[in-house]
């Protein structure tokens, strides 16, 4: 009996180790902490920090022109936590899983740091044989699926939603809206010690789909920064705790101005002609300029990223505006820039009147020239036709010529026969 109830002391001891222990794992890396100025000195080698409106000190990754965020260079793996994004990028410890992404019509894809881990920040949809996911903007819940815009949108066929290359079975973006509006919002998440993540699609529904089995990987720590290693059954990650410190001392080393980060991403000469100096007023109202002078088509957009486009139909109208514009405009830059600016901005109603009337003046020769092709090709239609017939009606007479000498044979023949 002693040896029994020795046995079960064990066994209660063990229960209430293993109970104790696993409720650290959905937390953030325990014994490790970092503040934002390892994200600074991290991730400056691979981007440009920069100073933005609202939101401090943010960063524009160098990854091209077509680098979305949760869609170029990763995949998707089924863990504890839920779909957990799995970069490609050196870089992609952080911005994937702290932090949320904003879309800016001047730097692109930019990412403000955030303090707490997650598996991705991301919404989730699914609905007419594709699932689909879209980055979530600063200060948006996991449980928000409103006011984001539709191009911010990754959709693929559900199929493909394990591929390790996921990005290459991506909707495109014309198709985009379509599929979203047969789409539904996955309200699967995931609770641990009070953190909430977005699960995503569940392990048994995306083995229905794909029709093949789907390991759900455990979360281990790594105790450096690098990218996630997927091995053995297990996501190794980075996921320290981290101490916001934006309103102390922590800076990056080395702030891009706002000159140099629209070269980086190879914006126009216009957006480039703005001086380092500018400030947060001043940057709004140009960009305000900008979406009154070119018109912006897009769909879904949030009304927070929406400028209000006031253009009249009416032509003086129109022409007053675009000379407000380019006042305001050429009012910021040296002589020099404007007059440049004013070869290269020349108003729309004014090049649209020049192309139609060069197009009118092309048009005649090729109207006068179309004409004439088509009267010879009818000639020669018509000759073709009667050359047809005449041929036709001569062998029809010449058939019936035969016919009739056979049958003035056939009566001569009988007629000797009948005398005989």
């Amino acid at each position: 009996m002693e040896t029994i109830k020795k046995i079960w002391i064990s066994c209660l001891i063990a229960l209430l180790a293993i109970s104790i222990v696993l409720p650290e794992k959905a937390k953030a890396q325990v014994g490790v902490s970092i503040s934002y100025q390892t994200f600074y000195d991290e991730l400056s080698p691979y981007g440009r920090w920069i100073n933005y409106p609202n939101q401090g000190y943010v960063w524009i990754p160098d990854a091209g022109p077509d680098f979305q965020p949760y869609a170029t260079n990763g995949h998707w793996v089924v863990t504890e936590y839920g779909n957990t994004w799995v970069s490609d990028y050196d870089w992609g410890w952080a911005p994937f899983h702290y932090g949320r992404w904003l879309y800016d019509d001047l730097y692109g894809w930019v990412w403000v740091p955030g303090t707490e881990w997650g598996p991705a920040w991301v919404s989730w949809r699914s609905g007419g044989g594709y699932y689909g996911w879209a980055p979530l903007g600063p200060g948006v819940n996991i449980s928000v699926n409103i006011n984001i815009p539709i191009r911010h949108w990754v959709f693929v066929p559900q199929m493909y939603i394990t591929s390790p290359r996921v990005y290459t079975y991506c909707v495109p973006g014309t198709r985009v809206i379509n599929v979203y509006r047969k789409s539904n919002f996955i309200r699967n998440e995931y609770r641990h010690n009070n953190h909430v993540y977005a699960y995503g699609p569940r392990r048994d529904e995306i083995e229905r789909v794909t029709r093949s089995r789907v390991q759900v990987h455990r979360v281990d720590n790594m105790d450096r920064p690098g990218r996630y290693d997927v091995r053995g059954g297990a996501v190794r990650v980075y996921r320290p705790d981290v101490a916001d410190n934006r309103h102390n001392t922590g800076r990056p080393e080395r702030i891009a101005s706002a000159n140099t980060a629209g070269n980086r991403i190879g914006t126009s000469s216009e957006n480039r002609s703005r001086p380092d100096s500018r400030t947060t007023a001043t940057y709004s109202r140009d960009r305000a300029i900008r979406s009154n002078t070119s018109v912006r088509k897009s769909e879904g957009l949030s009304r927070t990223e929406n400028v209000t486009i006031n253009r009249s139909a009416n032509p003086t109208t129109q022409r007053q505006e675009y000379q407000r514009a380019e006042k305001t405009e050429f009012g910021r830059t040296s002589r020099g820039e404007a007059i440049r600016s004013r070869s290269t901005q020349q108003p729309t109603y004014e090049r649209s009147q020049q192309q139609r009337s060069q197009l009118n003046r092309e048009s005649v020769p090729n109207q006068q020239r179309t004409q004439r092709e088509v009267q010879t090709q009818r000639s020669q239609t018509k000759q073709r036709e009667a050359s047809t017939v005449r041929s036709q009606r001569s062998q029809q007479r010449s058939e019936r010529q035969q016919t009739q000498q056979r049958n003035s044979s056939r009566t001569e023949r009988s007629s000797s026969h009948e005398r005989d």
